[in-house]
């Protein structure tokens, strides 16, 4: 793998798939909460150890995601927290973030929270107008993100962000301005902002094939990116990553692990991880079959795919020139073997005549443009390779 040797670290992703309600838009692994929940918290400390071989350096991150973590009884959020210390060699500092839908939060909630070790959360405000969180399904108002945002901070929950969206049907760029302002006064450190990603068979993409809906055209859509990323910075976040935004030393460490290349242990229904040696394993999407393989004493996988090293320096190219930071070409010929700048030479030459990539010192990242033209910059460097 691209990380892992000695002095390095890991993280853990946990998939929590209990929501209250699907969203309109949504793609994720995620159902109506059941009884099933009850011992989901149970399940996961299961797999924690069945993982244990995989915690070969310490995890300086853990991330429950989901789905909606934020429905789960405080206890095992606990619970959860405390198998991946006593298990997965989770770090005494880790950054130990939670995704939580706004609807979810209480006084008595956030305060528990804190007090099992979240000390970082994601609240999915998406957006900040009533017209456009119907559209979208969400459970919530315009109000409730920064009431969440207020009683996690009253709780002791400093590290906050927000997720956002645009491009969304009938989202005009006055929309997405009010929806940066109301983000801004919020005063987090860190916001993610997210284009639409129609998901085949949801219901807003019915809506959508049916007429009834219309997207902004792709020049609307990068309008709003655009101005979402001068907005930003002009206010002191710094664009971190193609969609990320971050104030001084708040940069989403659990992230930075993928768009690194890092490894990272999934547990949960549905949870992707990446091995030491490379190995990237799905866990079952079907609940049922990922219970079943615990009980036997099994790691409940349904399929390891060994890419190779070849395989490893494509992804680190594709993930890491997400990144403002962008690729460093020595520590990934030191990992895997392979000379970027030799591999993607002519790519490179015409993603940097084209105003797209920067080469410094041995690194490559994209430009300003290139962030913005993030699919136009991986044609033009992979293509010649492929």
């Amino acid at each position: 793998m691209l990380n892992g040797a000695a002095g390095e670290t890991l993280g853990i992703y946990v998939h929590i798939p209990y929501c209250l309600r699907k969203c309109a838009y949504c793609g994720f692994l995620s159902r109506p909460i059941d009884g099933r929940a009850a011992d989901y918290a149970a399940f996961i400390a299961q797999e924690a150890v069945l993982r244990s071989d995989e915690a070969v350096a310490p995890c300086d991150t853990l991330f429950l995601g989901g789905g909606t973590p934020s429905l789960l009884p405080c206890g095992d959020i606990a619970a959860i927290i405390e198998a991946a210390r006593r298990h997965l060699r989770l770090s005494p500092d880790a950054e130990i973030t939670m995704e939580i839908n706004p609807e979810t939060v209480t006084s008595e909630k956030a305060g528990a929270w804190a007090r099992a070790g979240i000390n970082r959360a994601s609240v999915g405000a998406q957006a900040f107008s009533e017209r456009l969180l119907a559209l979208l399904g969400r459970g919530h108002d315009r109000h409730a993100p920064k009431h969440a945002i207020a009683m996690l901070r009253a709780a002791g929950v400093e590290r906050l962000s927000l997720d956002l969206m645009y491009g969304l049907p009938e989202q005009s760029l006055d929309d997405w301005k009010q929806t940066l302002d109301e983000a801004l006064s919020c005063g987090v450190s860190h916001l993610s902002c997210y284009a639409l990603s129609l998901e085949e068979a949801s219901p807003l993409w019915h809506e959508v094939e049916a007429g009834r809906l219309t997207l902004p055209d792709e020049d609307a859509v990068a309008d709003q990116l655009e101005y979402a990323a001068a907005r930003l910075e002009a206010e002191g976040y710094t664009r971190y990553e193609i969609s990320n935004f971050a104030r001084e030393g708040e940069q989403c460490r659990h992230n930075l692990h993928y768009w690194r290349m890092d490894g990272w242990i999934a547990l949960g229904c549905g949870a992707h991880g990446q091995r030491p040696a490379g190995v990237h394993y799905e866990n079952h999407a079907d609940e049922t079959a990922w219970r079943r393989d615990i009980m036997k004493g099994q790691k409940p996988e349904h399929q390891a795919m060994d890419e190779g090293l070849d395989g490893l320096c494509l992804n680190a190219v594709m993930m890491g020139l997400r990144l403002a930071e962008g690729i460093d070409c020595r520590t990934i010929l030191r990992k895997t073997g392979m000379d970027v700048g030799v591999l993607y030479e002519k790519g490179i030459e015409k993603a940097m005549a084209r105003g797209l990539l920067w080469g410094q010192q041995g690194r490559l990242g994209p430009t300003p443009l290139g962030m913005n033209l993030q699919n136009t910059l991986l044609l033009e460097v992979l293509d010649d390779a492929l």
